[in-house]
C-alpha cells in the first residue's frame, strides 16, 4: 500500500537554507550531450562500460541533467553496472562529471542528492520508518519528471519508480499494492513526491492531489 506523510514531505523539501532553482532543460540538452558522448565514448573503451555507446553515454547524462546532478554520479554508475571493478567505474563517473560540467554547468556541483535522500528519510520517517536503498532511489528519480511532463500521470510515475527501485513486475498503477510491500509502498511514494518537489515543482499540486486520493 502507498502511503505517506505527504505535507512533511512537502516542507522538508521546500525548506532548507537555500532552495534550489528550478532548471528547464534547454532544447538543445539532448544534442550537447550526443556531442560530448561522441568525444568521450574513447576513455571508457576497454572498460566495463563499454558497451554504453554514444546513445548510452548521451542517454545517461541527459537523465542526470534533467536529474540530480552531479551528486548522483556514483549511484548512477553502479546503477549501470553493479559489478564493475572500481577503476573502470572512476573513469566512468570521472566522464559523466566532465560531461555535466560541459553540458549542463549548472548541475555541476550541485548537492540536490542530499537534499533528495533526506527529504525522502523524513517522509518515510514520518509514516514509520522504512529502510531504503539512497542509490536506487536517485536512479529512480529522472524517469519521475519526463513521465509527468508527457502527461503519462502520477500513477505511470510510481510504476516506473517501483519497477526502478523494487524490480517490481507490474505494468499498471492497480497492481501496485499486491506487488509492494508496505515499507516498499512508502518508499515509493515518498520517492514521487521528493522528485517533483525538487525537480519538476510544476507538477506538485497534480502530485499531492494524487498521493492525498490514495
Amino acid at each position: 500500500m502507498i502511503r505517506i506523510a505527504l505535507p512533511t514531505l512537502l516542507l522538508a523539501a521546500c525548506s532548507g537554507s537555500t532552495a534550489p532553482p528550478t532548471l528547464a532543460p534547454t532544447p538543445s540538452l539532448e544534442s550537447l550531450a550526443g556531442s560530448y558522448a561522441a568525444s568521450a565514448e574513447r576513455a571508457i573503451a576497454g572498460t566495463a562500460f563499454d558497451g554504453l555507446g554514444i546513445d548510452g553515454i548521451g542517454s545517461v547524462l541527459v537523465d542526470l541533467c534533467r536529474g540530480l546532478g552531479e551528486g548522483a554520479v556514483a549511484a548512477v554508475s553502479v546503477g549501470l553496472v553493479p559489478d564493475a571493478p572500481e577503476g573502470d567505474s572512476a573513469i566512468m563517473d570521472e566522464v559523466l562529471s566532465v560531461g555535466i560540467a560541459q553540458v549542463c554547468p549548472d548541475r555541476s556541483g550541485m548537492e540536490l542528492s542530499r537534499v533528495f535522500t533526506e527529504t525522502i528519510a523524513g517522509a518515510v520517517a514520518a509514516s514509520g520508518g522504512a529502510a531504503f536503498d539512497e542509490a536506487a532511489a536517485m536512479r529512480a528519480a529522472a524517469p519521475v519528471c519526463a513521465a509527468l511532463g508527457a502527461g503519462e500521470g502520477a500513477d505511470r510515475a510510481l510504476v516506473s519508480i517501483a519497477v526502478s527501485m523494487f524490480g517490481a513486475d507490474v505494468a499498471v498503477f492497480e497492481d501496485l499494492d499486491s506487488a509492494l510491500g508496505s515499507d516498499e509502498g512508502v518508499v515509493v511514494g515518498a520517492v514521487l513526491a521528493a522528485s517533483t518537489a525538487l525537480l519538476c515543482p510544476e507538477h506538485i499540486t497534480a502530485v499531492e492531489s494524487f498521493l492525498e486520493g490514495l
